[in-house]
């Protein structure tokens, strides 16, 4: 590093022991920072109220003890790892997110080594430490990772997700398990409902959507084999079909379809071909994929200005992946 071109930046107390960062400190720092996290846990049901109350234990945790955040696919179990650093007394500190299906198995992304420069884990200071897909990540890796976790002299906080079970670190972290959509289906109303919110508010809507509850029945009879992931993917496609259709929509406070009975009915059944989405489209990819949809006897699920409805049209047959024979 040429003394003539690099500056100096301060960053609070973190990091290096003089309180600075420098410009090329800051440069191997930046892809990998968390600067906060998306969302809170969202949902009302038991479950989410012990996730909630898992969360503040690990970030009320004086001693620091490295968590493991397990579950399925499109959990955002990286989210909720930086709800517990955020949440904590650590908060100022930086948090640096790793995949470990991407890192080497000798580690030298963290550890320092061919052309990565400094050591990351000492341009942290006490920050945290985020390894997601710790089990997608190599043997060898893991070893070591496994004693940085179990080592008392580690001063960063480490934060590992993980989808399947990894019992050497169960002896050394604090488990939070995130349950699966499927079984939070009480919550999914609210999920909906939020998410409609969060993205009319980034397509500039100053009134979102209404979601009705014939919605939340239809799609509480759906699985969501990749979560919370699958759901926004609903919700974005459902949410830029009505932009597409009605580019200058903007709900008015207080407008219902139900106004006017008539107009409403003839509106829902001319969506029926043009903007049927959601549902038939996630039954049918689940059936090419050999996931048993339940033999869903689905209606469309469609998406008007104003209103998040079911359109009054005869169920459609979802062909179901043959099993195998008796």
């Amino acid at each position: 590093m040429q003394s003539g071109t690099s500056r100096v930046v301060p960053v609070s107390a973190q990091g290096p022991s003089d309180g600075a960062y420098d410009v090329d400190d800051l440069q191997q720092l930046a892809p990998h920072l968390v600067g906060r996290a998306r969302r809170g846990v969202v949902g009302s049901s038991r479950y989410a109220r012990k996730l909630r109350e898992e969360i503040c234990a690990a970030a009320r945790d004086p001693s620091r003890r490295p968590v493991l955040i397990s579950g399925e696919p499109g959990l955002e179990k990286d989210n909720l790892a930086a709800l517990v650093h955020f949440g904590s007394p650590d908060r100022q500190q930086l948090m640096l997110r790793f995949d470990g299906a991407l890192l080497r198995p000798d580690g030298s992304e963290l550890f320092g080594g061919h052309d990565h420069g400094s050591l990351l884990l000492e341009l942290l200071g006490r920050g945290a430490l985020l390894i997601d897909k710790l089990d997608q990540a190599p043997a060898p890796l893991q070893n070591k990772l496994l004693e940085l976790a179990s080592s008392k002299a580690f001063e960063r906080r480490l934060f590992f997700t993980a989808e399947q079970a990894l019992p050497a670190f169960d002896r050394c972290c604090t488990q939070i398990r995130v349950p699966p959509l499927r079984v939070r289906r009480r919550d999914l109303g609210e999920w909906l409902r939020y998410g409609v919110r969060q993205r009319s508010r980034k397509l500039g809507w100053t009134t979102p959507p209404q979601v009705s509850e014939a919605v939340v029945k239809r799609l509480q009879s759906y699985d969501f084999p990749n979560n919370i992931r699958e759901l926004e993917t609903l919700i974005y496609r459902a949410l830029q079909q009505v932009r597409r259709q009605e580019p200058s929509w903007q709900p008015e406070p207080g407008w219902s379809p139900h106004n006017d009975q008539r107009i409403a009915r003839r509106r829902l059944l001319d969506a029926g071909t043009s903007a049927a989405l959601s549902l038939r489209h996630l039954a049918l990819e689940a059936s090419a994929q050999g996931v048993d949809a339940r033999a869903m006897a689905l209606e469309h699920v469609v998406i008007r200005p104003g209103q998040l409805g079911v359109c009054a049209r005869q169920p459609m047959a979802v062909a179901r992946t043959p099993g195998p024979g008796p």
